[in-house]
């Protein structure tokens, strides 16, 4: 079994169309190549088989290199001095494992984790394991973009070299080119700092940059979005492209896809996969050597293993002798990642809110046009979710002055993406009602909203806190307002805003307490008399927050 790919030489991005543009593979190496489009491979089970009560050393490898951490789990001795053992390999999707280690969720984790990328490593600090800022590369895959082969001919391709400027500043009509959610996928946020690098060699970096962005946002897709699908063809909804790791393009053409697609270098070279292996503070001594004498068992597998899985050396050696070699390129500062996800999330209207609405008893008064305070409230937040998009987040709580067990507040949903749950998020607000009699528990409704959305604090988005009212605290057993504006002004993160907004509703509001908080935080206060000022003051919100957020145009 074997593959290759035949590169012009004399540049780097220059290709070949179909003559010269080959990838040959087996039939069942094209089904090992699966793993990368996101069809999980079978756990492999790996040790000593005559053993009553083995050493368990569990592994979560991302699904494009689980076949080969399998195979290479066969290699690792089962006669040690050690006792037996036995080792399982997951593939498992790196965020859903870093998703887990962020959200202080330490239970039935893995001994040993093997993501695509280094970056994983950073989403998932914070949480109550101390996740290793970085680990052992054991493979690279450069972030290509891919386009078709009418593409790579229409811009005078193999006699003219692609590249990514000559791509992206294609003339005519928006040519739609996928991109997956950059705040969630390494792939989308390299991509995005290349376009970045491109952006400032231009004479207006920030509104070339932005408007880049603004076009890749019509077609932005989720994190695990089956962009290889809509590749080629007249469908609305077709790609002629997308930003993709060269062992995702690989796996695609030897498995026949719809159109071919030909990869299309960066050069320099932005940040790559690179696969780095860590052990998890979980793990006993003994095993954290069985998971190490693994990781010596994957790098013995050299450059002859990786490339069966379409994947390169560490060091970015070429698949196949006379391919381009890549050096993989650091990964920039966190203040850069975050900067440029900024600039995504203010062109992107995709947003992470923490979404607080009042049940006091004074919420069931009419608002006019038949409706109650609260009613219009959920109406006009509903309309404001419909503006955002699917890759917002939303999490819904209710607040009254001691409304559960002594608190002020319930959280009705959790934080949930909305092009998974859009029907919970809106149910859940709609399934909001008054409660008879309650006072309002602000200030420490507030705070514990605040905390929160702190913790889960994401790049790439709009973060905020958005809080509907109508009146002004009154638990005599809360925080009072100086207490509350100390403790949120020792929250604040120049580099990291989060601000809350505030939309106060009727004659009855606090409004010097309400602009106190949330100009404590960047935010804003937006204030209305009825029901139909409660729609306008939201999309005066919504507004607010995007000019926050947006990078210059």
């Amino acid at each position: 079994m074997e593959f290759f790919l035949r590169y012009r030489p004399a540049h780097r991005a220059a290709i070949a169309v179909r003559s010269s543009f080959v990838v040959v593979v087996g039939a069942s190496l094209g089904a090992v190549l699966l793993g990368s489009l996101g069809a999980g491979y079978a756990s492999g089970v790996i040790g000593s088989d005559g053993c009553a009560n083995p050493l368990i050393v569990d592994v979560a490898a991302a699904p494009a290199i689980a076949p080969l951490v399998t195979r290479a789990a066969a290699d690792v001795p089962a006669d040690t001095a050690d006792g037996c053992f036995r080792i399982t390999v997951k593939a498992l999707e790196s965020a859903s494992v870093a998703d887990r280690l962020s959200a202080r969720r330490p239970a039935g984790l893995p001994h040993a984790w093997l993501p695509e990328s280094s970056w994983w490593l950073r989403q998932a600090g914070g949480g109550e394991v101390e996740v290793p800022d970085t680990g052992t590369s054991v493979a690279s895959s450069p972030v290509v973009l891919a386009v078709t082969e009418a593409v790579a001919t229409d811009l005078g391709a193999p006699e003219t070299p692609l590249t990514w400027a000559a791509l992206l500043r294609r003339a005519g009509p928006a040519r739609a080119l996928g991109l997956r959610d950059p705040a969630v996928d390494p792939v989308g946020l390299f991509s995005l700092l290349e376009i970045r690098r491109l952006a400032g060699e231009t004479d207006d970096p920030g509104a070339a940059n932005a408007q880049i962005l603004r076009r890749l946002s019509r077609t932005a897709a989720p994190a695990g979005a089956d962009l290889l699908s809509r590749v080629g063809g007249d469908a609305p909804e077709a790609l002629e492209g997308l930003f993709g790791s060269e062992q995702a393009i690989l796996a695609y053409n030897a498995l026949g896809g719809n159109a071919p697609l030909i990869p299309v270098y960066p050069d320099p070279a932005t940040p790559a996969l690179d696969y780095p292996f860590v052990v998890l503070p979980g793990a006993s001594d003994a095993q954290r050597t069985i998971a190490e004498r693994l990781l010596a068992a994957v790098r013995d597998g050299g450059a002859g293993a990786l490339s069966q899985v379409g994947l390169r050396t560490p060091d970015g050696a070429p698949v196949r002798e006379g391919g381009p070699a890549i050096q993989p390129a650091p990964l920039p500062p966190p203040a850069t990642v975050d900067e440029t996800l900024r600039d995504w999330a203010g062109v992107n209207l995709s947003a992470r809110m923490h979404s607080v609405v009042d049940v006091s008893g004074s919420m069931a008064i009419g608002a006019g046009e038949g409706e109650t305070r609260l009613a219009a409230a959920v109406s006009a937040a509903g309309q404001m979710l419909g503006m955002l998009r699917d890759t917002t987040e939303v999490a819904v709580w209710e607040f009254a002055a001691d409304l559960e067990g002594g608190r002020d507040f319930r959280e009705v949903l959790p934080l949930v993406p909305l092009f998974e749950q859009r029907g919970d998020v809106f149910a859940a607000l709609n399934a909001l009602r008054t409660v008879l009699g309650a006072q309002t528990g602000l200030y420490d409704t507030t705070l514990a909203a605040y905390r929160q959305a702190r913790g889960l604090w994401k790049p790439g988005r709009l973060n905020l806190v958005l809080i509907a009212t109508d009146g002004y605290d009154n638990d005599p057993y809360g925080i009072g307002l100086g207490e509350l504006v100390d403790k949120l002004d020792n929250l604040q993160d120049p580099a990291r805003p989060l601000p809350i907004i505030f939309i106060g509703i009727g004659t009855d509001v606090d409004v010097p307490a309400l602009e106190a908080i949330s100009d404590t935080t960047g935010g804003r206060t937006f204030l209305t008399r009825d029901g139909a000022g409660i729609r306008k003051v939201f999309f005066e919100a919504l507004d607010f927050l995007i000019k926050t957020a947006a990078p210059p145009r």
